[in-house]
């Protein structure tokens, strides 16, 4: 028994022991058979084949070869040829051909006929996808029933994940992926994929290495992911990190990404996703990117170039909305590398709704600091219109520093409509400084503005902390616009300010004539409020426009005003009037030109209107000054008109009534036409206080006219010291500096009369003014012009011609009454001089002199007066003289002699010549030993010296053979 039994053991053993060395011999043999060359087995071929066909069905799967080889590391090598598989159910097919396929299976497996590889590896595959579908929000039951490319990734994961082995390793290389369209076509090359695969309990986990080209002109994208897929409820789950990934190597994939085109930059991304239900369920990513520059034109209007970009967001697919909750970047500006400043920094975040529909929506909340306010343009969008609040803002302001700003607005854009963004609504905040608001040409521009903007779809309010109008400062205050859309679209302006008095009526006329006038007349400081309403058209125009200011004044000084004034300034709409009242009470009034006095304190006000409808030409009218009655003084009023040029100024016309003011009762009209140089002057009442060193002032730069007329009847016209004229009338008719017809009459002194007429003799050019005049002393004391002369009285004979169309006054005043001249200080500076010293005393006697005879030939000419000759004469002492006065520039050049009287009493043929010693005892007597005769003098004041110069010599002999003599 035990031997049978040792034989049935033998035999099995030996049985098994044979098998195994065939089996060894035939592995042997297949190993060395498929480690020289790859072989084919159909057996193999058909295997694989029905592994595929189980997966993706019998007729989707086409093999044309298989082969064998054994590699280096122990595994088996299968590789396939021409390997078609088509993909997806009868809806939607997709095609992949790969034409060489390797897959890599262990001995054990291979031999107990498991099929399951753990590795595969696809060379050069072509991937078609056409008809790529529209991602769109679930919406009808056919859009809901279709598949999708997301139901077929799911799937063919679902598939693995239910596999006991999945495959672990997957590799592809220079993978084309054709994506087509009726519309479009583009390829993207895959250059290497490294995919490793685990499944636990129908939990696939996919890790992958991808390095993609999507455009040969451009960088690689390395595409690193890690999948989590669930076989239980078919929830996919991936993390994506992208390096090196440019907007525009994918803009080509469908027309919805076509936009990205216009973005330059390298990003790189952290994507995570999840799909559920076989549906695209949320994303999000951030992203980052150091520096690049994107250019939609169509919203920023310029190529905008940024740096340090980072962005995060999320998308949800159910709602179909596209949310970049932050998006922060810095971008490139030239004003802030010329400034050494920072860069202008963008935080921003976006919700894009449908997506991919015709119809999106942009909401946008967009945050920019350190923008300079010249870049405005750039940086402002296009879109954001706003019914031409971009395009004013950007007009009008200019200069200084947006510190923060902040906009939300949203956009609609239409494929229909050519991607045009319609404004669908706008909310946005700037804080800014160093503005300048310059609205309008008529007005003055606002500078160094600081404060908050908001603007709205329908408007905009600036709240305005600070800033300069002209010479004052800005504080409270608002530039507004209400509504954008309105027929007519109104900026209104209000606020305070403080600074120089005249700012507030320079609104009146924004010219740099009228702002001199004005800063003359207003030179005190203010504080103020004002507001303005201006319509916003292609021209604005004042009229349309309503101004108002408050104003209390301090420190006016000027000739007519000094003290306090309250000014209250109004403009309404469609009017051209300013109506301004001011109060006087605080100031006094020195305006002595027109008798117009008042103490501090005292009750006063002035009221007038100014009318712009002519902005050369400025009318000031409904004139009404009053003074309440004061001690000494009766109640006063002055009423009237006047106007005036703005460039260069001048004024036009005057039309007053003085009643009481300065103790006048008169009525003045002046005009001048500037076209034709015309010149008229009317002055009437019942008297008229005159006060010749304020008339000279105003009349200092008096220019010359083609035509002058002059009316003057007044019954008492008041002059200094006293002196007055009774009657006085005064009228002249002047073309060119001809006066052809005038005539001056007066009374005045005891019984002393002027009496001159001028009249032009036919065919002459030239008139001819006589007359006379008593008491040339009384008039130049009340004329102002000396006050140490006195009697005197004059025959006048002058002719007046023409040179140039310029006044030219020759001939002589012969004064043939006792005149007395009172020695004055410069007289007596004079004396310093030794010789001039050794005679004063004899020529003032008691500090005066008289003379009973005085002749001056003159001419005057453009304010120069030619003195050809002056002789005055007494039986002591005479006095010659000749030479130059410039009235204009006070300079003057004189010489002449001092000598005995009876030599032009001798010359003149006047009375007997006297006795030499029994007139000036010795003195200018000449004789034996050549004693001082006489004195020869030159009197000069040149341009640069404040005193003229003084020099004499002495005469020891004089005999004149001529008159001319006595001059040289």
């Amino acid at each position: 028994m035990t031997q049978k039994k040792r034989k049935k053991f033998g035999l099995f053993y030996g049985s098994v022991f044979s098998l195994l060395l065939i089996a060894f011999i035939v592995l042997f043999y297949f190993i060395i058979l498929v480690s020289t060359t790859p072989k084919s087995f159909p057996f193999v071929t058909y295997k694989i084949e029905e592994i595929l066909q189980k997966k993706f069905g019998v007729n989707n799967v086409g093999l044309a070869n298989s082969y064998i080889s054994f590699t280096r590391y122990g595994t088996l090598k299968v590789a396939a040829t021409s390997l078609k598989i088509i993909y997806g159910d009868k809806a939607e097919k997709q095609v992949f051909i790969i034409p060489r396929v390797e897959s890599e299976f262990s001995l054990l497996n291979f031999f107990l006929l498991r099929f399951q590889p753990i590795k595969i590896k696809l060379t050069n595959p072509n991937i078609v996808i056409d008809d790529l579908q529209k991602f769109q929000p679930a919406q009808t039951d056919e859009v809901i029933n279709k598949p999708s490319h997301l139901s077929l990734i799911t799937g063919l994961l679902s598939s693995i994940s239910k596999g006991d082995n999945p495959i672990e390793n997957f590799e592809i290389e220079n993978a084309k992926l054709l994506i087509r369209s009726p519309k479009f076509a583009t390829e993207i090359l895959l250059k290497k994929s490294q995919i490793k695969a685990t499944t636990k309990n129908k939990i696939l986990n996919i890790s992958a290495q991808n390095q993609i080209s999507f455009d040969a002109n451009k960088g690689d994208v390395n595409l690193d992911s890690n999948c989590r897929f669930s076989g239980h409820d078919d929830n996919l789950k991936c993390d994506l990190f992208l390096k090196n990934f440019i907007p525009d190597s994918i803009s080509a994939l469908h027309p919805k990404l076509s936009h990205l085109g216009k973005i330059s930059a390298s990003f790189n991304a952290n994507v995570s996703l999840e799909v559920k239900d076989r549906e695209l369920k949320n994303v999000a990513f951030k992203i980052k990117a150091e520096k690049g520059n994107f250019e939609f034109l169509d919203f920023f209007g310029h190529k905008m170039d940024f740096s340090s970009f980072s962005a995060s967001g999320d998308y949800d697919s159910k709602l179909n909305i596209l949310n970049l909750s932050e998006i922060e970047t810095d971008f490139a500006s030239n004003l802030a590398e010329m400034n050494s400043a920072a860069k202008p920094h963008l935080s921003m975040s976006l919700i894009i709704s449908g997506l991919f529909e015709e119809q999106n929506r942009f909401d946008f909340y967009i945050k920019l600091r350190n923008v300079f306010n010249d870049e405005l343009e750039k940086f402002w969008p296009a879109s954001l219109e706003a019914e031409g609040s971009r395009a004013w803002v950007i007009e009008h302001i200019k200069g200084g520093l947006i510190k923060n700003a902040y906009a939300k607005f949203s956009l609609i854009f239409d494929d229909k409509k050519n991607h045009l963004g319609h404004l669908a609504k706008m909310d946005s905040e700037v804080i800014f400084s160093g503005l300048n608001l310059n609205y309008s040409s008529d007005f003055p521009a606002i500078t160094d503005l600081s404060g908050i903007a908001g603007f709205t779809q329908d408007g905009m309010k600036i709240t305005v902390y600070g800033g300069n109008v002209l010479n004052s400062k800005i504080s409270d205050g608002l530039v507004a616009i209400d509504d954008f859309s309105a027929k007519k679209v109104i900026l209104k302006i209000a606020g305070k300010l403080a600074g120089h008095a005249a700012d507030g009526l320079k609104h009146a006329n924004n010219s740099p004539e009228f702002f001199t006038t004005v800063e003359k007349f207003l030179n005190g400081n203010a504080q103020s409020d004002f507001e303005v309403r201006i319509p916003l058209s292609d021209k604005i125009t004042l009229k349309n426009s309503y101004i108002a200011a408050n104003s209390t004044v301090v420190g006016v000084n000027n000739e007519y005003v000094s003290g306090g004034v309250i000014i209250h300034v109004k403009k309404d709409v469609s009017s051209f009037n300013f109506i301004t009242d001011l109060d006087l009470t605080a100031a006094e009034l020195l305006a002595k030109t027109f008798g117009v006095t008042k103490k501090s304190q005292t009750e006063s006000a002035l009221s007038f209107v100014v009318d712009t409808r002519n902005a050369e030409k400025i009318l000031i009218k409904n004139i009404n000054l009053w003074r309440k009655e004061e001690k000494d003084q009766r109640p006063a009023i002055i009423t009237g008109s006047t106007s005036f040029e703005t460039s260069p100024f001048a004024i036009s016309a005057i039309n007053l009534s003085n009643r009481n003011f300065g103790g006048n009762d008169y009525s003045l009209f002046y005009s001048f036409d500037s076209k034709n140089s015309a010149q008229k002057i009317f002055i009437k009442g019942q008297k008229f206080n005159f006060i010749p060193a304020t008339w000279q002032k105003s009349n200092r730069d008096s220019f010359d006219v083609a035509s002058r007329q002059i009316q003057v009847s007044l019954n008492r016209v008041d002059m200094l010291r006293g002196k007055f004229l009774r009657n006085f009338h005064l009228s002249a008719n002047c073309v060119n500096g001809i006066c052809y017809k005038a005539s001056a009459r007066a009374n005045y002194s005891k019984q002393k009369i002027l009496n001159l007429q001028a009249n032009k003799l036919p065919k002459k050019n030239f008139a001819t003014i006589e007359g006379r005049v008593g008491d040339i002393g009384y008039l130049a004391e009340g004329l102002g012009i000396s006050n140490v002369v006195s009697g005197g009285d004059a025959k006048v004979k002058l002719k007046n011609s023409a040179l140039n169309k310029k006044p030219v006054l020759e001939g002589e005043i012969t004064i043939d009454t006792n005149i007395t001249f009172y020695e004055t200080p410069t007289v007596k500076r004079l004396a310093k001089n030794d010789l001039f010293s050794r005679v004063k005393d004899k020529i003032f006697s008691s500090e005066k002199t008289t003379f009973d005879s005085v002749k001056l030939e003159f001419v005057l000419q453009d304010k120069v007066l030619n003195v050809k000759s002056l002789i005055a004469n007494n039986y002591k002492i005479g006095i010659t003289a000749k030479g130059e006065l410039d009235l204009k520039n006070d300079l003057y050049q004189f010489k002449g002699m001092i000598i005995p009287g009876f030599l032009i009493n001798n010359l003149f043929g006047i009375g007997k010549i006297p006795l030499i010693g029994n007139v000036i005892s010795g003195i200018l007597t000449g004789g034996e030993g050549g004693g001082l005769f006489g004195i020869r003098y030159e009197y000069v004041k040149k341009k640069g010296q404040k005193e003229g110069e003084f020099k004499t010599d002495k005469l020891t002999s004089f005999v004149p053979s001529t008159i001319q003599n006595l001059f040289d």
